[in-house]
């Protein structure tokens, strides 16, 4: 039986882009068991971690969710 996580993630291009990272990391979660529900993909290319944070804290999705993800140092 998997795990199903709800999850936030914020970020900058590396997390916009298609195919990346994002969509193999879900894939390879759901092999181990583990789904991640995206409850929002609040990335954003070429911006910082502070309009993020701010991005964040402009939604309920942190309290909607179980896991956030944060990528900005890829």
């Amino acid at each position: 039986m998997a795990t199903t996580l709800r999850t936030t993630i914020i970020g900058g291009s590396n997390t916009v882009m298609e195919p990346g990272y994002l969509g193999q990391m879900l894939a390879a979660m759901s092999v181990r068991g583990i789904d991640l529900d995206i409850v929002e993909n609040l990335a954003v290319g070429g911006t910082t971690s502070a309009y993020g944070l701010f991005r964040l804290k402009a939604t309920d999705a942190l309290d909607r969710s179980d896991l956030l993800i944060i990528e900005y140092a890829l």
